[in-house]
């Protein structure tokens, strides 16, 4: 009964609105990983749907998958 905003922006995107928008640093797509970002998503929503309410679900985060990259 949460809602959890992430910002992912492609090349071009204007990274200073996104950031102004999300909680946390927006992820930027490598190249057109596209295809990787929807397999990351996927296996996310897989954990968390499997998890109790309260329950904290720890997801891969974009750099380790391989398909974003996130400046700090």
């Amino acid at each position: 009964k949460k809602f959890l905003f992430f910002c992912v922006g492609v090349e071009g995107a204007n990274f200073d609105v996104l950031k102004k928008i999300s909680p946390r640093p927006p992820a930027k797509l490598k190249e057109t990983k596209f295809r990787e970002f929807f397999m990351w998503l996927s296996k996310s929503q897989i954990k968390v749907s499997a998890s109790r309410a309260g329950e904290k679900v720890k997801i891969e985060d974009p750099v380790s998958a391989g398909w974003g990259e996130i400046e700090v």
